[in-house]
Parts: C-alpha cells; sequence; structure tokens
C-alpha cells in the first residue's frame, strides 16, 4: 500500500465516479514508484464496489487516458501488473513525508503566490455579503412574493345550513332530472348529510350526483327519455307525402 501515490491520485487524477475509485484501489496495491500493482480483477472490483465488467471497462478507460500502464500476464499467476502514472509519481521531492503531511501557512508559504489572508484556502460556498444583515426571521421562514398568493387546494365542510337551490341549478335539473319533484329530493339531500355530519369538497357536484342516482331509482316508465330521431324523422316523411297529395 502506497499512501504516496494515493495522495498523487487525488491531486493529479482527472478521473471522476467510478474510474477514480478503481485508480485508487490500484494505487493502494501499488509501491512508492506506482508500480507493482498486481491484485486481481475480482479484488479490484470488491474493493471499488462494482462489477467485474465494469472493471475491465474502467481499465480501458484509465489506460487511455495514460494514467494508468497495464502489463497484461506478468503477475504471479499470470495477473495483470499495473503501474500508476502521474506527475509526482516516484518523485521523492513532491511526494515526501514532509510535504505530504504539512499544513501550508497561506501567507508565508513560498509556494502561494500574494499576501492575501484569503490565498490558498477553498472559496467560500457564498460570498460574504459587504453589508450587516438584519433580518431575523427564521431559516424555514419564507416571504411570499408581493402580489401573489399560494392557491391551497379547497377543505371539506359540512353541508351549510342554508342551501339553496340555484338557478343554475334548476337549469342544470329541468334538463337532465326534469321527471323529478325538484324541491322534496332537495329536502331530503339535505336532511340526509346534516343528519350524516360527513364534510364534502364541493356540495353542488354532490347535489348533482345526488339528483342522478334519484332517476335511476325511479320506475322506466317515469325516467325521462331521449328523443328518438327516427320517430321525428317519420312524422316529416308523412308530412311531405300529405304535401305531395295536395292535402297537406
Amino acid at each position: 500500500m502506497s499512501i504516496r501515490v494515493m495522495q498523487c491520485v487525488w491531486e493529479h487524477s482527472k478521473q471522476s465516479g467510478g474510474a477514480l475509485v478503481l485508480l485508487l484501489a490500484i494505487a493502494d496495491n501499488a509501491h512508492d514508484d506506482g508500480d507493482g500493482a498486481y491484485p486481481s480483477i475480482d479484488t479490484l472490483a470488491r474493493k471499488a464496489r462494482m462489477t467485474p465488467r465494469n472493471v475491465n471497462m474502467l481499465l480501458n478507460k484509465l489506460a487511455e487516458a495514460g494514467e494508468v500502464v497495464i502489463r497484461h500476464g506478468a503477475g504471479p499467476h499470470r495477473c495483470n501488473v499495473y503501474k500508476v502514472c502521474l506527475p509526482g509519481v516516484g518523485d521523492p521531492e513532491k511526494i515526501s513525508p514532509r510535504n505530504l503531511f504539512r499544513v501550508k501557512n497561506p501567507v508565508s508559504d513560498p509556494e502561494i503566490s500574494g499576501n492575501d489572508p484569503e490565498a490558498g484556502f477553498p472559496p467560500t460556498l457564498k460570498p460574504a455579503s459587504p453589508k450587516p444583515s438584519f433580518n431575523r426571521h427564521s431559516l424555514n421562514h419564507q416571504e411570499e412574493p408581493s402580489g401573489e398568493r399560494a392557491v391551497r387546494a379547497p377543505r371539506a365542510a359540512p353541508i351549510p345550513d342554508v342551501f339553496p337551490v340555484s338557478e343554475e341549478m334548476r337549469e342544470w335539473a329541468r334538463e337532465k332530472v326534469p321527471a323529478l319533484n325538484l324541491d322534496h329530493v332537495h329536502e331530503s339531500f339535505c336532511e340526509y348529510w346534516r343528519g350524516a355530519g360527513k364534510p364534502k369538497v364541493n356540495w353542488v357536484s354532490a347535489w348533482k350526483h345526488w339528483m342522478l342516482k334519484e332517476v335511476e331509482s325511479l320506475p322506466a316508465a317515469r325516467r325521462p327519455r331521449s328523443p328518438d330521431p327516427n320517430r321525428r324523422r317519420g312524422v316529416d316523411d308523412f308530412v311531405d307525402m300529405l304535401r305531395a297529395t295536395g292535402k297537406g
């Protein structure tokens, strides 16, 4: 295991995701010069948490990128031998233990240009505000944009104490359920739901549904019938015949 080579992988590799994890698994088995790693495909698959097929695919990707050299069948039991080829691998000055674990001073370190106290540190996720914030609201509080209101879904409620039949409802009833005694059925509807106490979102829709069910419960003779177009056509033919004979 070579911590030096793994450090070079972290600093210089252009890979990401599974390819980076696989390169780290190879570096974990390499010498300090990056060479001499000969883990099996199954070992690499276990370390990188992937299938052997993915290992073979990503090995070709690393070889094409020039970050790994593969000598096929050159290791024990004809295993492949891998060499990590990255800047700093094998250079004792760049990967010496002193440089590897040294904490850089952002002011006095000559490797960091300038005397900016913030040089050498990663940038913050959000730039600091030039002025202090006087907003003391909770982080979970979000103000609604001016002129806009969140559209809330209507809530179910019990039937109103006063639920009259509007003109629109009567017009609907004359068209859909003309055979019903509208006032009588409406009263039964209100009494039932006041006793049940169950809430609904749209009482007009519930009222229309109740009326349609009432029509279905009527005897067949009292149910409204749709006009028969064939019957009207027969009357028109009879009138035309009378006119043709001069009796119309």
